[in-house]
């Protein structure tokens, strides 16, 4: 509560999918280049993912989770900069036959926002 908003971002949508059998799609919204009143730096108020669309038939499964490194920061100029790394993990599939595995690794600053390190939709 002791941080205030800067600027809002969001990332492009990804998407998975198997057939159409199965489909799911998101983002990562975060709120960044926020600032505290006594403290010098760019903090990270939000970062989360926000699921878009959902389509899970015919005995198929979909298991989505978003994962985060413990926060961190780096020193700028004499100020202090936030510094976030998330996962997003979707598993995907049947029972036996198809099992997928969507993953989304990025990275969140405080004064630039989100950036994708690498995205794969459909790891076997």
């Amino acid at each position: 509560m002791n941080y205030y908003t800067g600027q809002t971002m969001v990332s492009p949508t990804y998407s998975i999918a198997y057939c159409s059998l199965v489909k799911a799609s998101f983002y990562i919204e975060t709120l960044y280049d926020a600032y505290h009143e006594t403290i010098p730096g760019q903090y990270i108020n939000r970062t989360g993912m926000i699921v878009t669309s959902i389509k899970c038939s015919w005995g198929m499964k979909l298991n989505g989770s978003t994962s985060f490194q413990a926060g961190n920061y780096i020193v700028l100029q004499d100020s202090i900069v936030a510094v976030c790394i998330g996962k997003v993990t979707i598993k995907y599939g049947d029972c036996c036959a198809v099992k997928r595995t969507g993953v989304l690794d990025f990275n969140v600053t405080g004064n630039n926002g989100y950036k994708q390190v690498s995205w794969d939709p459909s790891v076997k």
